[in-house]
């Protein structure tokens, strides 16, 4: 089960500071950018710090602040930042020495998810963009095994709400915090599962911040529950010219009675 640290974001090989969450969400790392190959790199002092860290990165290229979007529009961001340009200098503190590197920022982003310095050698392979938060949710039906096997384990009488989560993006973490409130009122447990663990398959893997929030509410009927998912999540149209509400559930999460 996927534990959320709360200073870095975990399935990452290089210490990656949820400070660095919007970088992350938008696949773009920016002028003054520093990262380090580990999460030593922040504790005690400077000194003490180096002789645990191996490789840092500063980004000197874009600029800060140019290109910020909206943010229902950033899964499309990532895709799009994916194979734009990125300037930085990398620095091996064994040898005490620099290199000047331009590539992509996928590659980039690739380097701190994987940890192989290859990632960013033009000459090497580089990865696909990878399965984000709500490309995953058509294929949500599929973790309810996994839920029953291993989180419910025989339990009966329970209403369970799948939702994509990915703690960089703001959406979804807002999406998130709602429905968690509008439930609070029912017996409610809350899991975090990634979607490998929960069966789900990505012919270019998924991102690394991307997992299944999973709401398991007891002894509540389906309706009840999507009931106070619709509380949390529904905005009316302003323009609303019918009396039909068009409230969808699928396209929030899958709910399902195990």
């Amino acid at each position: 089960m996927k534990n959320q640290s709360d200073n870095f974001l975990d399935g990452f090989l290089w210490a990656v500071p949820t400070a660095f969450s919007d970088p992350l969400a938008a696949c773009r790392f920016e002028q003054g950018d520093i990262l380090y190959d580990t999460k030593k790199a922040y504790e005690g002092t400077w000194g003490e710090a180096l002789t645990y860290i191996t490789y840092s990165i500063q980004v000197k290229s874009p600029l800060r602040g140019i290109g910020t979007k909206i943010e229902k529009e950033e899964e499309s961001v990532f895709s799009d930042n994916w194979n734009t340009t990125v300037e930085f200098t990398i620095t091996d503190h064994k040898k005490h020495e620099t290199k000047e590197v331009a590539t992509t920022q996928g590659r980039l982003y690739s380097l701190l998810w994987k940890g192989d310095l290859r990632y960013i050698n033009e000459d090497s392979p580089a990865l696909s963009v990878p399965t984000l938060a709500m490309q995953i949710l058509r294929d949500l039906p599929n973790a309810t095994d996994y839920m029953r096997k291993n989180i419910l384990k025989g339990k009966s009488n329970i209403c369970v709400f799948l939702m994509p989560y990915d703690r960089t993006r703001q959406l979804l973490k807002s999406k998130f915090q709602k429905v968690e409130h509008s439930l609070k009122k029912f017996d409610n447990q809350i899991f975090f599962i990634s979607p490998v663990e929960a069966g789900l398959t990505s012919k270019s893997g998924f991102a690394p911040t991307v997992s299944i929030a999973c709401f398991c509410v007891h002894g509540i009927q389906d309706n009840d529950v999507e009931l106070a998912i619709k509380k949390a999540l529904y905005i009316p149209s302003k323009d609303k010219k019918t009396d039909k509400e068009q409230f969808r559930i699928k396209a929030h999460g899958y709910l399902s009675s195990i």
